[in-house]
């Protein structure tokens, strides 16, 4: 793909009916010669080697889907446990829980002050105007916890929105005398962890101990250990930013609301933190998730 001509990539190279191994050999004096222009490619046991490298692919996968099969537990740590009745009743939390939740939060690092003034100034009026406005409510004594849906179309800046406000709100706490700059005081989440990636954050199913599939049994309530650390983790959080929201679904949701009713010992919704959707409900489903495999 990076040194020969192609134009479509399904027909010319995803194509079952092509065989690639075939295909780079006969181009290889092609490969050969354009690769040379950007690495040492081009010796002749450096092309061999890559040859046996192509020819070992198929081998190298089997091997790899074996070890996985072998090794890997049901959902990730998660086995069935089956029951009946309650629709909103997930999984039993079976293993090492500390694995879980044990990891130190993802959290972008924090820009300076002049970075994150420039960040705001190439928002939009509309953008800048939420960024400001939030912040506002922050600004209070005891703000009471407030919930935002943020919406709009692919590719108008929400995810660009959603760094601005993280950095201009940590900007604002970081300030209050005797903080401690390492506390977690917004998560980042996403569904998937492409979409977590993208906004530097983690997915609601690490950051909450959340179970993966959604059979319709109970969900889990955590060991005190283990609950105690989620405790101690998320203890000064005092927003959550929720990214791709259409793909979490409305059960999804509730489960991050009981799961924080629990390690805080309160019947508060979200355990009076503040919550911003973020995302476009024309675009992605929310994923429904049984046993191993994933609808939409």
């Amino acid at each position: 793909m990076l040194y020969t001509n192609w134009r479509d990539e399904i027909s010319e190279l995803v194509n079952d009916v092509i065989n690639l191994e075939q295909k780079f050999i006969e181009l290889s004096d092609e490969i050969r010669s354009e690769s040379l222009q950007f690495n040492r490619l081009g010796g002749p046991d450096e092309f061999e080697a890559l040859l046996d490298a192509i020819r070992n692919v198929d081998k190298d996968e089997e091997d790899e889907d074996s070890a996985v099969k072998e090794k890997a537990r049901p959902l990730d740590d998660y086995e069935l446990e089956t029951q009946e009745g309650d629709p909103d009743h997930c999984l039993q939390l079976h293993g090492n829980q500390s694995d879980l939740v044990g990891g130190a939060i993802a959290q972008p690092a924090v820009l300076c002050e002049d970075d994150v003034l420039r960040l705001v100034r190439i928002f939009n009026c509309d953008q800048r105007h939420f960024v400001l406005h939030v912040g506002h409510i922050f600004t209070q004594e005891s703000p009471p916890p407030f919930y935002h849906f943020v919406s709009g179309g692919a590719g108008v800046g929400k995810s660009l929105l959603i760094k601005g406000l993280y950095q201009y709100l940590m900007l604002m706490f970081n300030r209050v005398p005797g903080i401690n700059p390492d506390d977690a005081r917004i998560l980042l989440c996403a569904y998937t962890g492409k979409a977590a990636f993208g906004i530097g954050g983690q997915t609601v199913h690490s950051t909450f101990g959340l179970p993966v599939s959604q059979c319709g049994q109970t969900m889990p309530e955590l060991s005190a250990s283990i609950a105690n650390t989620l405790a101690c983790k998320l203890a000064k959080v005092r927003l959550i930013i929720l990214d791709e929201i259409s793909m979490l679904g409305s059960r999804t949701l509730n489960q991050i609301n009981r799961r924080l009713q629990q390690i805080f010992h309160t019947d508060t919704p979200f355990a009076g933190m503040s919550i911003i959707s973020v995302g476009d409900f024309n675009q992605l489903p929310p994923v429904e998730t049984t046993g191993f495999s994933a609808k939409q």
